[in-house]
């Protein structure tokens, strides 16, 4: 969840503007086996995804958590929002839509500039108000997605939360819910990368 709120996945220009090919007329990214694309990932810009993703918000990361909480502030989870693996999905997608949309990989782009170490790079997509405002609000957005798939209700009808004050999660109820109840593929098998939670979360 936490990368579907980043504008710089499911975009050909996750890591920069690469060597283009054309091709009957369209202009397409070279593949990443290429000769020009390693040469390229050896580039500073071939560096925005992280500076944008990782260096930027550690530039000022109590002003990030904070921003995020007021973002969120009076947002409760919606056990009903969510009611199957399709809803997950169209959800999940809403949020890749809405953070690019806000921002698109070109601006995070155009306000870097490559020409500057990492940390004054950092620094410089950090200071951009647009950046900075459109990054927050979509990692809320993710954080609120992430706790609505936390509790929607599985197969059985049970909320994937439990409802008595506990505050338990049941992490089971909720993977059931999303692949037993549409026939979604397994992504978050114990000790896969698809359990390895990231910042963004």
């Amino acid at each position: 969840m936490g990368d579907a709120s980043q504008p710089l996945h499911c975009s050909y220009l996750h890591h920069g503007v690469s060597p283009m090919l054309e091709v009957d007329g369209r202009r397409y990214p070279v593949r990443k086996e290429s000769a020009e694309f390693k040469a390229f990932s050896d580039t500073p810009e071939y560096k925005i995804h992280s500076l944008y993703e990782e260096g930027m918000l550690e530039v000022d990361t109590p002003t990030v958590l904070a921003s995020v909480n007021a973002a969120l502030a009076g947002t409760q989870a919606d056990s009903t929002a969510i009611g199957s693996g399709f809803d997950a999905a169209v959800a999940t997608i809403k949020v890749m839509h809405d953070a690019q949309t806000r921002l698109s990989p070109q601006e995070i782009i155009d306000a870097d500039d490559p020409t500057l170490g990492p940390s004054d790079r950092a620094k410089r997509l950090w200071a951009n108000a647009h950046v900075r405002t459109a990054t927050i609000t979509s990692l809320a957005e993710s954080v609120s997605l992430l706790a609505n798939l936390w509790r929607m209700r599985g197969p059985s009808g049970a909320a994937t939360r439990s409802e008595d004050g506990s505050g338990g999660v049941h992490r089971g109820s909720t993977e059931a819910g999303l692949r037993e109840g549409e026939g979604l593929p397994a992504q978050s098998e114990p000790g896969s990368n698809g359990r390895k939670w990231k910042f963004e979360n």
